[in-house]
């Protein structure tokens, strides 16, 4: 599938899990990919080598790192 830029999102999913990322996940309104690491080194790592990408079928990539808020909501009255 491509998007309004024509990134093949298929092809760039199949790139970061050969980085060895197993969990990646497209929004359903794109386009966006989360890929989850298991820290913030990794996460580095993983923006790094995605920044080296040379590939017609990749341009440039917007990336963000965030970590995930592992509390649920509070209601306080």
């Amino acid at each position: 599938k491509l998007d309004t830029e024509g990134i093949h999102f298929e092809q760039l999913v199949e790139r970061i899990r050969e980085l060895g990322v197993l969990a990646v996940t497209q929004s359903s309104w794109g386009p966006t990919l989360a890929a989850i690491t298991p820290d913030a080194e990794r996460a580095n790592d993983l923006k790094r080598q995605l920044a080296n990408l040379s590939d017609s079928s990749i341009p440039s990539l917007s990336i963000t790192i965030t970590a995930a808020d592992n509390h649920g909501a509070v209601l306080r009255s």
